[in-house]
């Protein structure tokens, strides 16, 4: 894997981190300042954006970003498939929702919650970090 992005259409964004962040992590924007963003603590119908590699200024997915720096975001949209980091393996055709700002196991029945934000498209990787390829759905 060489990419956060699989196959994506939603846009593409630049922000401030608020926080430590790496490739793979979900992000919503900081409540005390518009322009930075932090780890997303839990699924709340808000819009969700992943931190990507930016490649143009020869950053990889193993490249984390500290607290000042401007960080690449894709903003994905239903269809888009990413590959994330979850809190654990994970099986395919598992509902994810997100949980301190990477992947986690979701009770299918809060799917009418809006707390569900993907599916698993295939097992993760067995080892930290756990890689997930995961599409995104409901959002």
């Amino acid at each position: 894997m060489e990419s956060i992005i699989y196959n994506a259409k939603g846009p593409l964004i630049e922000a401030i981190a608020g926080v430590a962040l790496s490739p793979g992590e979900w992000v919503e924007w900081s409540s005390t300042n518009k322009n930075e963003v932090i780890l997303d603590v839990a699924s709340d119908g808000c819009a969700k954006m992943i931190v990507i590699e930016d490649s143009l200024q020869g950053r990889t997915i193993n490249d984390s970003y500290t607290i000042g720096e401007k960080v690449q975001l894709l903003c994905p949209i239903n269809g888009d498939i990413v590959y994330s980091n979850a809190e654990a393996a994970l099986s395919a055709a598992a509902p994810v929702e997100i949980d301190s700002g990477v992947l986690a196991n979701a009770d299918p029945s809060e799917l009418l919650r809006w707390r569900i934000m993907g599916v698993t498209l295939e097992d993760s990787s067995t080892s930290a970090p756990y890689w997930t390829k995961v599409q995104i759905c409901g959002r």
